[in-house]
């Protein structure tokens, strides 16, 4: 049985930055379709946010070698890649 958006976001949380969620504290944004993303075999993605009271220890999982952690208000489109500005856009509210 494949795994629910939330189920695989919390996963990934896991793996990517050593975040343990719980998948009913995360609050759906978007799910983003289409030919957004030039790397291949990507399909849908859906977007989550999730508050937290106090900041969470993190760390780089496997795909990094460093984690920095940056307001949404300090990022500008250069920065990200794909269709990532969308979404904070649409964070930033």
């Amino acid at each position: 049985e494949d795994p629910t958006p939330a189920d695989a976001a919390v996963r990934e949380a896991l793996e990517e930055i050593g975040l343990v969620l719980d998948p009913a504290a995360l609050r759906f944004v978007t799910t983003l379709t289409g030919d957004r993303d030039p790397r291949p075999d990507v399909g849908d993605s859906t977007v989550f946010h999730v508050d937290f009271a106090t900041r969470p220890e993190l760390q780089a999982g496997s795909d990094a070698k460093r984690l920095v952690i940056r307001s949404l208000d300090s990022l500008c489109p250069e920065e990200v890649g794909f269709d990532h500005w969308d979404v904070i856009m649409l964070l930033r509210g």
